[in-house]
């Protein structure tokens, strides 16, 4: 009997435990986002307004980013739009105007800039110097006026065409030749 009763007072000191420390996660999980600290711009063509294909689509790219990482307004901007990328000056122009509507301390604050390209890029359509030249531009921005960001170019393009993929094959060269430039270099999203 003793033997039980201890028992019994031991599962219940633990269970009394148990339910403290879930209380402590429950009130840590509603109080600490694991990405928080992030500040984040996400600058692009038309996969952040439509499908690629120019359809008009309900939940864009940049909300469902937003809505995936639980950032707020104050912690997530984006700018897209249709036909814009390096070589054309579209990202610089995007990202110019953003730039121009934020304080100089919330650009402070911005830890991570995403240009999200593929298309627009594309060797067809630009050359190597027109894109050279918007990167330069990018940089320069970034550089004045975010300095605690982090530069990333994300390679965002889909297609079945085979001449469209050679294109883009050099396109993805030009892009992670960036690395050498302090980028961080992401493939393959689509």
């Amino acid at each position: 009997r003793e033997d039980v009763s201890t028992l019994e007072d031991n599962v219940e000191e633990y269970r009394g435990e148990v339910a403290a420390l879930e209380s402590d996660f429950d009130e840590l999980k509603e109080n600490v986002h694991p990405i928080n600290y992030k500040n984040i711009i996400l600058i692009g063509d038309s996969y952040g307004t439509s499908n690629g294909g120019g359809v008009t689509i309900s939940h864009p790219f940049p909300e469902r980013v937003q809505d995936y990482l639980g950032l707020d307004n104050a912690h997530f901007r984006a700018s897209f739009y249709n036909g814009y990328g390096f070589g054309n000056g579209g990202f610089y122009n995007l990202f110019t105007a953003l730039a121009s509507s934020m304080t100089d301390e919330e650009k402070k604050d911005v830890t991570d800039i995403y240009f999200l390209g593929g298309w627009n890029d594309e060797s067809t359509r630009v050359s190597q110097t027109q894109f050279n030249t918007g990167v330069q531009n990018c940089e320069t921005l970034v550089a004045s006026k975010f300095p605690n960001a982090n530069k990333h170019i994300v390679f965002i393009s889909h297609t079945t065409a085979s001449s469209t993929l050679a294109a883009l094959a050099t396109t993805m060269n030009w892009y992670d030749g960036l690395i050498e430039r302090g980028w961080v270099v992401d493939r393959n999203l689509r």
